[in-house]
Formats: C-alpha cells, sequence, structure tokens
C-alpha cells in the first residue's frame, strides 16, 4: 500500500506562568500511536481540506479523542481514519512550530519580565492576535474519497 506513517497521540501540554510548555507526570502513560497509510493521509484529510502540502513528519493536529478509539494501540494498520479521528480535528502545524521555536529560543535567553517595555508586550499582543487561527478539518469518510486516479472509492 506505501509509504506507512506512524501517528502520535498525547494529551495536550499546559504552561507554567512564564509560558513554558510541560507535561504533567503521567502524560507519558497516555501516549499511543497509530500505523495510517500516507495515501489514506491525503485522500481523507490532506486533499479534501485542501491542505497544498504532502504529510510530513512535524504536522500536528488537535483532536478530541474522549476514549481510546480503535487503532489508537498501534499494532494494525488503519484503514479509515474516522475511526481515530471521531470528531472535528484541526491542523494546528503552524502554531506547534511556532512554539518549539519559542521554547527553544526562551531556554536560551535572558528572562524578560514585561515591567521594562510596555509598548514592546503590546506589539507583541497585536501580533498574536492576527496570526491566523487554526484551520477546521473534516475527515472525508471513505465512501466520498476521490481516489488519485479520480475515481470514488
Amino acid at each position: 500500500m506505501g509509504a506507512t506513517i506512524e501517528l502520535m497521540r498525547w494529551p495536550w501540554p499546559h504552561a507554567d506562568s512564564r509560558g513554558r510548555l510541560f507535561w504533567t507526570p503521567d502524560a507519558e502513560e497516555k501516549v499511543m500511536t497509530a500505523a495510517v497509510p500516507q495515501r489514506l493521509m491525503r485522500l481523507q484529510l490532506y486533499r479534501p481540506n485542501q491542505l497544498l502540502r504532502r504529510p510530513r513528519a512535524g504536522d500536528t493536529f488537535a483532536a478530541r479523542i474522549s476514549s481510546p478509539a480503535p487503532g489508537w494501540a498501534g499494532d494494525v494498520q488503519v484503514d479509515d481514519l474516522a475511526d481515530i479521528f471521531p470528531g472535528p480535528v484541526y491542523d494546528v502545524s503552524a502554531e506547534a512550530r511556532e512554539a518549539a521555536k519559542l521554547a527553544y529560543q526562551g531556554a536560551s535567553s535572558a528572562v524578560f519580565d514585561g515591567s521594562q517595555n510596555e509598548d514592546l508586550l503590546a506589539e507583541a499582543r497585536e501580533q498574536r492576535e492576527q496570526r491566523p487561527k487554526a484551520r477546521r478539518l473534516r475527515v472525508t469518510p471513505l465512501n466520498e474519497v476521490i481516489d488519485d486516479e479520480g475515481d470514488a472509492r
């Protein structure tokens, strides 16, 4: 079937009072994986939502998954994305990359408490508010998918 992608599912991180990301001590126990054909990701998620890029390492999605949905055991290849994403999915790849850059830069820079320059904080707040919001995606049901040759499945 071609290339297989390993998706990782873990709890959403928290932020401390200084904006640093952290996970609760039991977060590692909640990590799960799913093996998904790259073609399925393109057909059910990327193409219908007009994501122009191919699936790549670092793509990050947010989804509320209240219970271990079938397919998250990682031992069987997923044959329908709706099985692992039963509800809305959000593309937060840009936000995740930004958070990673900020975490890296924050770990190697001096602490800025904000009292030195209120204008700088106001400018940063304006820039943050103007960024596009995470985009809500739809997992297209398999019976509605058009394959690479233009045929309905």
